[in-house]
């Protein structure tokens, strides 16, 4: 089971920031952050108001890595168990920690009823669906 003095179950700005104040405070204690997104911490205005108008993924990233946090992508957290201090991810992983930050954010709110194909958009992976079918219009 691996160790860590953090553990952050959130891999958003919340999460991220977190991860950059805890570095200030405590140089070295080990930090993971999981998500389960495919991709590190951004910052989420950009979405709609960078990468639309051309900026690149890497101007909006939140370097995480550079603060010596261990990220787990692609990764859901199943299970905490606060009297082992320990947490369980979607394969069967155990994470062991001291303390432990849950910074979920929040999901958008599915209208009733709405048209099949409606894109909530709230990640990255959000914008690169919208992307191709805009790409794939404009083929016509």
């Amino acid at each position: 089971m691996k160790k860590f003095k953090y553990i952050i179950v959130g891999g958003g700005m919340t999460g991220s920031s977190a991860a950059m104040e805890i570095r200030k405070h405590d140089t070295d204690g080990s930090i993971a952050m999981f998500s389960k997104e495919k991709f590190g911490p951004y910052n989420r205005p950009p979405l709609t108001k960078g990468l639309c108008t051309g900026k690149k993924l890497s101007e909006i990233t939140r370097n995480v890595e550079k603060y010596d946090v261990t990220l787990y992508l692609n990764c859901s957290i199943t299970k905490i168990n606060r009297k082992a201090k320990t947490i369980s991810d979607q394969q069967g992983s155990s994470y062991q920690y001291e303390k432990l930050l849950i910074a979920t954010g929040g999901s958008p709110v599915h209208l009733p009823d709405s048209p099949e194909g409606v894109i909530y958009y709230r990640r990255i992976s959000d914008y690169e669906k919208l992307h191709q079918l805009v790409q794939i219009k404009s083929d016509f």
